[in-house]
Parts: C-alpha cells; sequence; structure tokens
C-alpha cells in the first residue's frame, strides 16, 4: 500500500504489477486495484501463468486497464524451451485471450535478441501479433540478466539502430 501511495503522490498515472509473476498475488493486486484506481491506472505485465478467465475477470471487475503478456517467440516450442516450462505457450495465448474477452488492454512484449533482429522474424512476429488481436507490441532490449545472466546478449549498435528503424516503420505504416 504504502508504495502505491508513494508513487500516486508523486503524480504516477499508470502503476503496473511486474514479476517474478504478479499472477501469484491475484487477491493483493485486485485489493490493491480497489483501494486505489481513482488515481491511477493499473497494468499486469505476465508471462500467462494464472491469468486464467475467472482471474481476468475478478481483475476487471476491479479496475485493471491492461495486461501485457511476455511471448518469447512466435513458435510454441522456442518459447516453452527459452521459458524452460511446457505449456507455458499455451498459457500466454490463453492470457491473450482473456485480456481482449474482457476489454483489457492487451498487449504482448517480446525480446528482441541478436538471433531474431531481423526484419523477416519481425514481420513475422507483427503478423502473429496482429492475428492475435494485440493493441500494442513492445519491443524489449536483451539484458545480461537472467536466463541471460554471464552471456554476451547485448545488441549491437546497427541491431539496434535496425530495430528503430523497423519499429518506426511499423508504426507510420497505414493498415
Amino acid at each position: 500500500d504504502t508504495m502505491i501511495e508513494n508513487l500516486q503522490s508523486i503524480g504516477s498515472t499508470n502503476i503496473a504489477f511486474t514479476g517474478g509473476e504478479p499472477m501469484l498475488r491475484v487477491k493483493e493486486m485486485i485489493d490493491a486495484i480497489n483501494k486505489y484506481k481513482d488515481n491511477s491506472a493499473f497494468w499486469v505485465l505476465t508471462s500467462g501463468f494464472n491469468f486464467t478467465s475467472e482471474n481476468a475477470h475478478a481483475l476487471k471487475v476491479a479496475g485493471l486497464t491492461g495486461v501485457v503478456v511476455s511471448i518469447d517467440h512466435h513458435d510454441p516450442y522456442q518459447h516453452d524451451v527459452f521459458r524452460r516450462t511446457e505449456g507455458s505457450f499455451r498459457d500466454a495465448l490463453a492470457a491473450v485471450k482473456f485480456g481482449i474477452e474482457n476489454d483489457f488492454v492487451t498487449a504482448i512484449s517480446t525480446c528482441i535478441t541478436q538471433s531474431n533482429a531481423t526484419r523477416e522474424y519481425l514481420d513475422e512476429f507483427m503478423r502473429f501479433a496482429k492475428d492475435l488481436g494485440v493493441g500494442f507490441v513492445q519491443f524489449l532490449e536483451p539484458q545480461p540478466v537472467g536466463h541471460y545472466a554471464m552471456k554476451n546478449v547485448m545488441l549491437k549498435p546497427e541491431q539496434l539502430k535496425y530495430l528503430e528503424d523497423v519499429y518506426l516503420s511499423y508504426n507510420q505504416e497505414v493498415v
């Protein structure tokens, strides 16, 4: 409670519950949203774990604004391998579905790695996102933490420039 009050006292209009996995604490999120929703919009950033139809509905009733689901690859096998959890792709897709069904602003986030910083991959991922019906896609830059700890994962300057160009082209295209 104190953290949310501190954030609101400095004018934060959007507050996101992140992880670990915030969906392990659904009741606490519902309580916080109910208490503080008049001054901020609330978001959940999730892997999709435990973002069930029932939990999505309860979060909607509480006043949650949106959900951002992490999807590491458009290929189910590649996603599950990265997450080290069989069925995690299925859970992520279910979370997107329940987000859309509950009229949340629904988005996906994905980490753009050295190996998938190509137009071919990005086009395929964006087609996948469009087919899911999400409102937006968030590109994340890899950092040497978590799965990537002690690894050379940083994008090269030319890859960052390329990614920025691709991002701008997606946001400027008329569909």
